[in-house]
């Protein structure tokens, strides 16, 4: 399923641009720099009272299918601007230069070619813009199905991993014996050793069992 089509200039441009777009590399930066980073554009929301404390215009006390639905709601803007990007990427030929520069790497690191290179790092900052991205690549025929499975083996564990260590994780950070950065690469080491958990138990458990793409059987 690998795509021949020629890369040009702006390709591999476009991708580099969203590494560091989606990476979070400039993440809090208050200068210029900030324009290169993903959640400056998702922005925030303002309080809905004086009392809400980050809830946004969601709320609290929400119970039921309004609560959800607001809550599915408050996603709406990062789903929409990281397909948008992504869509942007792709026209420029960024997913293409993915593909044949990364494949080889990733196919050695988790057995799954180049152009899952932007859902991952896309998984540094969003959950559910990476799982669209991966449902999109598998799809559109450009991932097999047990490619797929690996892929999301990589995205469930500390989705969103960035936010979610210097929001969530950031109490735990005054009593740790070791770098902050030692303890990132950590967690994001752990992503590939889900992966390869999964790569492992196809190998062993799903070795007679054909691999798909888009529902057809890879001959």
């Amino acid at each position: 399923m690998e795509n021949k089509e020629r890369v040009g200039i702006l390709g591999y441009m476009s991708l580099a641009f969203a590494v560091v777009f989606f990476s979070g590399i400039f993440s809090g930066s208050a200068d210029w720099k900030a324009a290169l980073d993903f959640q400056t554009y998702v922005g925030g929301f303002g309080k809905i009272c004086e009392n809400a404390f980050g809830t946004g215009f969601v709320g609290t006390g929400g119970t039921g299918v309004k609560e959800g639905f607001m809550q599915a709601l408050s996603i709406a803007p990062v789903m929409i601007l990281s397909v948008a990007f992504i869509s942007c990427v792709e026209y420029l030929g960024g997913l293409r230069a993915a593909q044949k520069l990364l494949t080889p790497v990733l196919k050695f690191l988790m057995g799954v070619p180049g152009i899952c290179a932007i859902a991952m790092i896309l998984n540094w900052q969003s959950s559910d813009a990476s799982a669209a991205q991966a449902r999109d690549l598998y799809e559109s025929g450009k991932i097999s199905n047990k490619e797929r499975e690996r892929l999301v083996a990589y995205e469930f564990i500390t989705a969103a991993t960035i936010g979610v260590f210097f929001s969530n994780g950031a109490v735990l950070l005054p009593y740790l014996t070791c770098a902050t950065g030692v303890m990132l690469l950590v967690v994001l080491a752990n992503k590939f050793v889900a992966a390869n958990l999964i790569r492992l138990y196809q190998f062993f458990f799903e070795k007679n069992v054909p691999d798909t793409y888009a529902g057809k059987e890879n001959k």
